[in-house]
């Protein structure tokens, strides 16, 4: 995960401050879409929480990145 993160970084090119809060925000999803995972949910329901996972994140990554990132 930290060498997919760093290569994110790079690809990014995101500034000093961006970084921990890029860190922090793919480390809090990962780990909600890794407890989703191992649940055992019905298949609908993973759907639905994914998606919902999936759109929080793109928000919250949306309000730190700047628009050419």
């Amino acid at each position: 995960m930290e060498v997919q993160l760093n290569e994110y970084s790079e690809s990014l090119n995101l500034s000093q401050e961006q970084k921990p809060k890029f860190k922090e925000i793919t480390k809090r999803y990962g780990r909600q879409m890794m407890k989703l995972k191992e649940s055992d949910k019905g298949r609908l329901s993973k759907y639905n929480e994914f998606r919902s996972i999936r759109k929080n994140k793109d928000a919250e990554m949306k309000s730190l990145l700047s628009n050419e990132q």
